[in-house]
């Protein structure tokens, strides 16, 4: 009987933890939601800019200045891609 008891115990926990976490969810979707719009205002939404002449180019870049001093990390080195030749 305790054995059954303990199931039924571990059942209901889960089931509480279920409905709590979809609560959380609904309420973080609900505060994060207009966040979406304004990152991407930029790219073609609301926030676009009056249109070029055709074949003008336009390069925005967005780095920052190194450092003489420091040694180049991994993340400066580039992604490491794995790959098979093929004849």
């Amino acid at each position: 009987m305790r054995f059954i008891s303990t199931l039924l115990i571990i059942y209901l926990i889960w089931q509480v933890v279920k409905f709590v976490f979809k609560l959380w969810l609904r309420y973080w979707i609900k505060k994060n939601a207009g966040k979406g719009f304004q990152y991407s205002a930029g790219f073609g939404g609301a926030g676009q800019q009056a249109p070029r002449p055709e074949g003008e180019i336009r390069v925005d870049t967005f780095s920052q200045p190194k450092s003489s001093n420091s040694k180049p990390t991994i993340q400066d080195l580039g992604e490491y891609v794995d790959y098979e030749e093929v004849k």
